[in-house]
C-alpha cells in the first residue's frame, strides 16, 4: 500500500509541477504572482517553480482558488483515483 501512495505523491507532486511552471513559469515575475495566489513567500514559490518542493496543503488550496488549470488538473486526479 505504501508503494501505491508513494508513486501517486510522485504523480500528484509531478502534475502540481507541470502546471505551474506552465502557467506562472513563463511570466515575468512569475514567482512573485504565484507567490501573491497562494498567499506565500517569492522565495517559497521559486523553489516550487524550480520543483525543488511543492506547497504544502494550506498553500495548494490558496493556489487551486487562483488557478483553475491547477483546479481543474488536481479534480482530475481525484476522478481518476475512484
Amino acid at each position: 500500500m505504501s508503494a501505491t501512495l508513494s508513486s501517486q505523491s510522485r504523480s500528484v507532486s509531478r502534475v502540481v509541477h507541470e502546471v505551474l511552471t506552465s502557467t506562472y513559469g513563463r511570466l515575468r515575475h512569475g514567482a512573485e504572482f504565484l507567490a501573491r495566489d497562494a498567499q506565500g513567500t517569492p522565495r517559497a514559490a521559486q523553489n516550487w517553480l524550480d520543483g525543488a518542493n511543492t506547497p504544502n496543503a494550506e498553500k495548494l488550496v490558496n493556489i487551486m482558488r487562483a488557478c483553475p488549470e491547477l483546479r481543474a488538473a488536481i479534480f482530475q486526479l481525484i476522478e481518476e483515483g475512484e
